[in-house]
């Protein structure tokens, strides 16, 4: 039976805690949150189905400890860059630059997850699953790892462009969230699309290019919904 002593589990209880997250994590991935079963987990970890309701409490709560495994440590590597990007910027008097400011949001994601990048990558699959599988999951989500780190980064970004308004900043960093995700969850897509020309595991070219991108679509004017005729769309 395993216990925990006054120093925390014992090292029977982390070996055992630790096999149910990564067989966990590599059937959500694979099969999906909805289509996994905790039978499935604990054959695959050599568990039994106890093991998982004494640690984890069910299979939504192993799910909730998968994220904040992962999710905890990638927001304090945002928040470190970015920080150290805004201290360099004080001598010269000026915020840190909207390129700076994705390089701190996105670099820490796609760095996780390339490859090589121990189970990180295995992660992220297993992420873009959930939220297309889960809508509902990702209020949730929001609340307890976005939310805060999500503020961080557009008060930044105000300060970068202070003549965007709210609304507009709100939706551009939605945009730019989206991109982020689908860039890296649909990458290997790229491969075949561009008939081997893009090279999917080229993570910081992939970074560089998002960036410019994401930074071009800030700085672009507003285009009142009056002029959506000039480009060819009818409001």
């Amino acid at each position: 039976m395993n216990t925990i002593s006054k120093n925390g589990p014992t090292p029977v209880t982390m070996d055992t805690r630790e096999r149910i997250l990564e067989a966990a994590e590599r059937i959500f991935a694979e099969c999906g949150f909805e289509a996994t079963s905790l039978r499935q987990i604990t054959r695959e970890a050599g568990v039994n189905l106890a093991a998982v309701n004494y640690h984890f409490g069910s299979k939504e709560g192993l799910l909730k400890e998968l994220l904040r495994m992962r999710i905890v440590p990638m927001n304090e590597t945002r928040q470190a860059l970015l920080e150290r990007y805004q201290f360099q910027s004080q001598s010269d008097d000026r915020p840190a630059s909207l390129e700076q400011i994705f390089d701190a949001f996105l670099r820490p994601y796609f760095e996780a997850g390339a490859p090589g990048g121990d189970r990180n990558g295995l992660f992220m699959h297993m992420l873009g699953r959930v939220f297309s599988e889960k809508p509902g999951f990702m209020e949730s989500f929001y609340e307890e790892h976005f939310k805060d780190i999500q503020e961080i980064f557009i008060a930044a970004i105000r300060e970068a462009q202070p003549e965007l308004a709210e609304e507009e900043v709100l939706w551009r960093f939605h945009f730019a969230l989206s991109l982020m995700l689908s860039s890296m969850t649909q990458r290997q897509r790229l491969k075949i699309s561009s008939h081997g020309h893009c090279d999917p595991d080229d993570i910081e070219g992939l970074i560089l290019r998002l960036i410019e991108f994401i930074c071009a679509g800030f700085r672009s004017p507003i285009l009142p919904k009056t002029n959506f005729e000039i480009v060819g769309i009818k409001s």
